[in-house]
């Protein structure tokens, strides 16, 4: 991949996705060959990487290919980082799955960024917690419900 890691190696998470998307706000709509129902969020109040680590780790035992954004990169920047690494450099998805954790705040978000809202939803629970960024769990309810069906 081109970007950060020519400079540092290992620290492209964001950076590279951030510039994409300024260039290009719909950046994520253009990769080809990603198949719906091989891509899983993985969203919630805690445990998102533990088991987005899990989920990728058994699909990689079984011998398939995935791209996923392991480094908590779980925002729509992240998910940009993500699908580069695992794409040709036309676009072209090499990994038969995608596998993200989706920050649930943003999940409306990244949702609306794929030519398709998700098949697979992993929440792995809700809870109150940072009161001041994101109120009631009910509020992440609310924004979880529009990402799933986007007419409520």
């Amino acid at each position: 991949m081109v970007g950060i890691d020519l400079l540092a190696p290992g620290r492209g998470t964001v950076f590279s996705g951030s510039v994409a998307l300024k260039i290009c706000p719909n950046f994520v709509r253009y990769f080809s060959g990603l198949e719906p129902q091989k891509i899983v969020f993985i969203t919630g109040t805690n445990g998102k990487s533990s088991t987005t680590n899990v989920l990728v780790r058994v699909l990689k035992r079984w011998g398939k290919s995935v791209a996923a954004n392991l480094a908590g990169a779980n925002m729509l920047s992240g998910v940009a980082v993500a699908l580069m690494r695992e794409s040709s450099p036309l676009g072209r998805m090499r990994a038969e799955y995608v596998v993200l954790e989706v920050d649930e705040r943003f999940l409306p978000l990244i949702a609306q960024a794929f030519p398709y809202p998700p098949r697979i939803l992993c929440v792995t629970n809700l809870q109150k917690d940072q009161v001041q960024r994101n109120g009631d769990p009910s509020v992440i309810y609310r924004k979880m419900a529009s990402a799933i069906n986007p007419a409520t």
